[in-house]
């Protein structure tokens, strides 16, 4: 069934023609009627809709025909299929941020209300290895398009219905491992993630350990710990040409270093994902490798050199996610602070966590990171110069603060 669907994907009509079996003619018929109307969906592909006492009215038809579970779980399938035909591409998003498939970004979200029609049919329908299989081919695309809801009860709820040891339920481990680290919850992130671990190794996947050790990885704050397990996902994305995961990979054992005050072993590995990721265009690690090294550089006290870094790297990660540009801004909200110029640096950090409000997430560094700024401006402005110059951070629209930005760090 899932291949039927899949191949309807790329139909000229394939949801209407797959899902309700709808030939053209039918639906000529039925828009002359008025029974349904027309419109354009960011597909390209026509959408039909009715009224809703039509509506009303055709689904006690179908009720009572019989025929309803029939069509939900077309429906069903069709929307798995077009999650697990999207998932190759969101770990494409995942390494390279947004840019690198925009469109299927786009297409998950346009049709994200039947693709959770779809995981609510599954679920009823106690299909919980499908639910396993769509909850975690979404993981990411929830992710991205920060849909923190679906990923903090979706994903759990998709686990605690089938435990049975498959690839599916895997992967899923892996989306709510991603998903406990960003929100600080270390140790749930490391159970889920040892959980993958042990599930690829039994199943002998050759690529899965690699995912799983890089989770287990973020996990925790000791490099001597977290290496053996990075050095071990490195050789094997090394091995099969992933160079996309070695430096996210390597970025990781970085800033393990960088925490621990390691800095001869964390300035030369970002310098060599910043050349790596200029040699095949992922502006995702380029933007992470600059804004790392200028932190660097503000700790060491090279100021002007932390300075030129920062405003490399804040215009890089405009054109990535919004979890990313908070980021950036808090990165420049501590060069600022350590440069001494702190009013700028009180304002970069309003519009951080002005963003991160608005997302509902951010990394527990980034939240460390933030409060020793606060600190360091506290000290020199005052209290109430501190609070004046936050204010002025709250109103910032994004154009705006990427201008100020830019010009304080000039």
């Amino acid at each position: 069934m899932v291949e039927t669907a899949a191949r309807a994907l790329g139909a000229k009509d394939g949801l209407a023609e797959h899902i309700a079996y709808a030939d053209p003619d039918t639906l000529q018929s039925l828009l002359d009627k008025s029974l349904l109307r027309k419109r354009d969906h960011p597909t390209g592909k026509p959408r039909y809709w009715m009224l809703e006492t039509i509506r009303e009215y055709a689904a006690e038809q179908l009720r009572m025909s019989g025929e309803g579970n029939e069509l939900r779980n077309r429906h069903a399938q069709y929307y798995l299929a077009l999650a697990e035909a999207a998932d190759p591409h969101l770990r494409a998003v995942a390494l390279r941020g947004p840019v690198a498939s925009p469109e299927w970004l786009n297409r998950l979200e346009s049709e994200h209300d039947n693709l959770r029609a779809a995981l609510d049919w599954l679920e009823g329908a106690e299909e919980t290895q499908q639910v396993l299989r769509l909850a975690g081919a979404l993981a990411e695309f929830w992710f991205e398009n920060e849909h923190w809801a679906e990923l903090r009860t979706r994903l759990p709820a998709a686990l605690g219905s089938d435990d049975r040891p498959t690839a599916v339920r895997a992967k899923a481990l892996l989306g709510a491992a991603d998903t406990l680290r960003i929100n600080g919850e270390l140790a749930g992130a490391r159970r889920y993630a040892d959980e993958a671990l042990d599930l690829y190794r039994m199943l002998g996947d050759r690529s899965g350990p690699a995912d799983a050790l890089w989770r287990i990885g973020g996990t925790l704050d000791d490099h001597v710990a977290a290496q053996p397990l990075l050095e071990e996902a490195l050789s094997h994305f090394r091995e099969i040409g992933d160079r996309d995961a070695v430096m996210g990979v390597t970025r990781l054992l970085a800033s393990l270093y960088m925490r621990s005050e390691d800095y001869d072993r964390a300035w030369p590995l970002y310098v060599e994902n910043l050349t790596q990721a200029r040699e095949v265009k992922n502006t995702l690690r380029e933007g992470q490798s600059l804004g790392a090294l200028a932190l660097i550089s503000a700790d060491q006290g090279k100021y002007e050199e932390a300075l030129l870094l920062a405003a490399e790297h804040l215009p890089i990660a405009l054109d990535h996610s919004r979890l990313d540009l908070s980021t950036a801004f808090a990165r420049v909200a501590y060069v600022l602070a350590r440069s001494g110029r702190t009013k700028s640096a009180a304002r970069a950090l309003s519009y951080s966590e002005a963003l991160t409000e608005e997302i509902g997430a951010t990394e527990p560094w980034v939240v460390e990171m933030n409060d020793e700024t606060r600190a360091i401006v506290r000290e020199q402005l005052g209290e109430a110069a501190f609070a004046e110059a936050y204010k002025q951070g709250r109103s910032l629209t994004t154009d705006d603060a990427i201008a100020f930005a830019l010009a304080a760090l000039g």
